[in-house]
């Protein structure tokens, strides 16, 4: 376990494998952290928001990052978004999970078949937490975090898991048209899917509001999981 992106790192594997790969685990977030951190005055991104460097002069890195952003706020129709309220540059959405998909890539690579990778409540898994035991990942009661609300587990087909809501970071996800979801908005969203990039970009899209949860489910082949401001929860089929 580590801190770092402002969250904390939580990763489990065999033994000798948390011993071999922790420290390389943990430079893949920091280099991350380092490059696109918007509270690190001298990191790449802040730069960049900041007007001291040109998107358009900016390394190969961020400007892929942008682009992979700006592909999903196109597939989203915009209920995903690169740039906050006021237009500045904001690359979170996927640079958190850009770098526990690319630590899991890391962890393959070693051979490390069975281990799971949480930061800041975004899991990645793969293989079994033990002989005959999938991964079994808990979804927090938006209302109260010392319980859970229901318990999801992990097959090779669900490998990752994204949750996006108010309860634990505040208020950091904006809505487009300022409606927030409608009569009953969503609170809290988990979405289960095949890569965590999907995961975590759907999850913030269904806190945004205004999306047709069915058709990004049926769209993307993901299970989405939501908690309503009226403590009702709901799943699709």
């Amino acid at each position: 376990m580590f801190f770092t992106m402002g969250t904390v790192v939580s990763f489990r594997a065999p033994p000798e494998a948390t011993a071999a790969c922790t420290a390389d685990v943990q430079k893949i977030f920091r280099a991350h952290d380092d490059r696109f951190s918007l509270y690190k005055p001298d990191s790449e991104l802040r730069q960049v928001t900041d007007g001291r460097l040109l998107l358009s002069r900016s390394s190969r890195e961020v400007r892929e990052m942008y682009a992979l952003a700006v592909e999903w706020r196109n597939t989203t129709g915009g209920l995903f978004d690169p740039h906050d309220p006021g237009g500045h540059l904001d690359l979170n959405g996927v640079v958190k999970a850009h770098a526990i998909d690319q630590a899991g890539q890391y962890l393959r690579q070693q051979g490390v078949h069975d281990w799971s990778l949480n930061c800041g409540g975004d899991i990645l898994c793969s293989g079994v937490q033990a002989p005959g035991t999938p991964w079994a990942i808990g979804i927090v009661n938006p209302t109260d975090r010392t319980t859970i609300i229901t318990t999801i587990t992990m097959s090779p087909g669900r490998t990752a898991i994204a949750t996006s809501g108010a309860s634990e970071r505040g208020h950091h996800i904006w809505s487009p048209s300022g409606k927030g979801g409608g009569s009953q908005p969503v609170v809290q969203a988990s979405v289960i899917a095949m890569d965590i990039l999907t995961a975590d970009v759907l999850a913030t899209t269904v806190c945004a509001g205004d999306t047709d949860i069915q058709d990004l489910a049926h769209r993307f082949k993901v299970q989405i999981f939501t908690v309503h401001a009226d403590g009702q929860s709901s799943t699709n089929p």
